[in-house]
């Protein structure tokens, strides 16, 4: 029998303005040290994927249920390490002032036009082009 493939689950958040929150993970991270992700968290036995998400949010950042305006998965998919990999689209009216870092260096609210100045962890930066690609994608065909 094979172990089984490690999951996780992200979320892209974004707040009523459409920035999109980020955590910079802390310095003597196991790997990407300072660089930029979305949060989320490995899956738990018998935890779903929105499950996961959920959890990790609260306790990553106190992000409490009320806060969140949707949650719909974005994207299922596998990364190159073979990791399963579940993103979800959170659209929040949480401030940064009602949110509580419990993991990485900081956390951001970061606009469209600033958001690929800086480096990413993981996969991070290929999953957000990705979402603003098909979202735009979206948006047009709805004309």
């Amino acid at each position: 029998m094979q172990p089984a493939r490690k999951q996780v689950a992200g979320a892209i958040i974004q707040n009523e303005y459409g920035d999109f929150l980020l955590q910079q993970r802390g310095v003597g991270a196991p790997s990407f040290e300072l660089c930029w992700t979305l949060f989320g968290g490995i899956m738990e036995d018998n935890e779903t994927p929105e499950e996961t998400v959920r959890r990790e949010l609260i306790e990553e950042l106190e992000f409490k249920p009320e806060h969140i305006l949707s949650c719909e998965l974005f994207v299922e998919q596998f990364q190159q390490n073979g990791t399963k990999q579940f993103i979800f689209h959170i659209t929040t009216n949480a401030t940064i002032d009602e949110l509580v870092l419990h993991e990485g260096e900081q956390m951001q609210y970061v606009s469209r036009k600033e958001l690929f100045n800086r480096e990413f962890a993981f996969n991070t930066k290929e999953v957000l082009e990705s979402f603003i690609y098909e979202h735009a994608r979206n948006s047009s065909d709805k004309k």
